[in-house]
């Protein structure tokens, strides 16, 4: 009897040696009381723990590694210290995150970092009404590591090398004569259309369930929302709209709108109630604006200067005051910074900066234009395009500007780049044939696949795949 006890003790141990161990940084509370932040760190280890697949360091044990070597909260904003952390603390995974709160909301956004490779594997976040909600929030949030495959015997993660793209991306064509809105497999597949009176510029919602988009069925350009299969088609605005965004936790959508004669960012619940404007100078214009990613701030372009106010119009702020014109930012996804373009000479080049406007740092430095910069889902690469060849060809580079790669050879003019939710990929859109059709690529540039061959633009990936 005591040999089959020692027997099964000595098993249970070896499972509990074979799960990967994950550390929990303390939960970053912005706009909302710390204890809301440190509850939501506890639920994520207990529901962490439930899953049954993960074994957790334990807290007092990180907070003792951290204080012996003087880390601080706020020094945790790359991957590499973040997997520094983790090694020192043996863990296989770092989970960091934050919450935000909002009229009573909060939105929580956790990334988890491979300690071995120091990258985000994998990054959620989800919005709780109320704080009865957090639990439920945070078990989908656990329950999104289990994804990771883990060999266990090794202690090796294998992330699928696969070069076929999952997932579904919804595209314009004029195949019949009207540009409508269809969507595909990631392959090419199953092109199904799904508007008939007219469609552009789709917009995934974060949750992958709605699209909105753009029509003039009315002789005026409206946004409009449909499920992701193309039922339930409901008209939102009334007096015009244009280039329209999601927020990150699905609940607002922004648009910009000439309605009073001047290009003026706007607001409105995802159903379209309770628009507001959002800028109010006159004479000027706003077109470019990106959300932050836990909703509560818009960074956006005024009259060739970028700013950034609170998700309500209020506390602007000019983060770009200098003689260059500076436009299209883009927040970083796991919060840090603001890539964005700069006439610093005759050409366009990309630019970084805190999201507070310090530490500008130039990335692109060519003889050439380069545009539309494009975060990678994991923050650590830029794809754009440039005409440093001569013809607009898509390119990516590290986030700090270094190995610069091309990625697509055409003298066609190549465009609209968006990366797969995995960032693994890039579909685009080029005029080699004749007709603007879609392709994929790898990250890598290897296995480019032309997906449309009746016409294709704008794609945008389903987030959720």
């Amino acid at each position: 009897m005591r040999a089959i006890t020692f027997l099964l003790i000595i098993l249970a141990v070896a499972v509990v040696a074979e799960q990967p161990a994950i550390a929990i940084v303390e939960f970053e509370a912005k706009n909302c009381d710390e204890g809301i932040a440190e509850a939501v760190g506890e639920i994520m280890r207990t529901e962490i723990i439930s899953t049954g697949k993960y074994r957790v360091i334990e807290r007092a044990q990180l907070a003792r590694v951290m204080e012996e070597h003087a880390l601080q909260m706020s020094g945790l904003v790359d991957t590499s210290t973040i997997a520094e952390l983790g090694k020192l603390v043996g863990a296989d995974f770092v989970a960091v995150g934050s919450v935000s709160g909002l009229g009573g909301t909060y939105t929580i956004s956790v990334r988890y970092i491979d300690v071995e490779t120091a990258e985000a594997v994998l990054g959620k976040t989800e919005t709780a009404s109320n704080e009865a909600e957090l639990p439920g929030v945070c078990r989908k949030l656990a329950a999104a590591l289990t994804s990771l495959p883990y060999s266990g015997s090794s202690g090796d993660y294998s992330y699928s090398s696969s070069s076929s793209a999952s997932g579904r991306i919804a595209f314009v064509s004029n195949r019949d004569g009207d540009r409508e809105i269809f969507v595909m497999d990631a392959d090419g597949n199953n092109q199904t259309q799904l508007t008939t009176q007219g469609g552009r510029y789709p917009s995934w919602s974060p949750d992958g369930r709605r699209i909105a988009f753009i029509s003039n069925r009315d002789w005026y350009n409206q946004i409009f929302v449909m499920d992701a299969d193309g039922r339930n088609q409901t008209q939102l605005t009334t007096q015009g709209g244009e280039n329209l965004s999601w927020s990150p936790d699905g609940r607002r959508i922004a648009f910009v709108s000439l309605r009073d004669g001047d290009m003026k960012i706007y607001v409105m619940d995802a159903d379209g109630g309770n628009e507001t404007q959002l800028t109010f100078k006159d004479s000027s214009v706003c077109w470019n604006y990106t959300w932050s990613p836990d909703s509560c701030r818009i960074a956006f372009v005024r009259d060739g200067e970028i700013f950034v106010m609170d998700a309500d119009g209020g506390n602007e702020t000019n983060l770009t005051p200098n003689r260059s014109a500076d436009y299209r930012p883009a927040w970083s996804p796991d919060g840090h910074s603001i890539i964005f373009l700069s006439s610093c000479d005759v050409y366009y080049k990309i630019f970084v900066m805190d999201t507070d406007g310090r530490n500008r740092i130039q990335l692109t430095f060519n003889d050439s234009s380069d545009g539309s910069p494009v975060w990678s889902p994991d923050s650590r690469r830029i794809a754009f395009y440039s005409e440093r060849d001569g013809d607009r060809e898509i390119y990516v580079m590290d986030a700090d500007g270094r190995n610069q790669i091309q990625l697509a050879n055409s003298s066609s003019g190549d465009r609209g780049v968006v990366w797969s939710p995995d960032g693994r990929h890039i579909a685009f859109y080029s005029e080699r044939d004749g007709d603007n059709e879609i392709f994929v690529i790898d990250a890598n540039g290897s296995n480019q696949t032309q997906l449309t061959t009746q016409g294709g633009s704008d794609p945008t990936w389903c987030p959720v795949e």
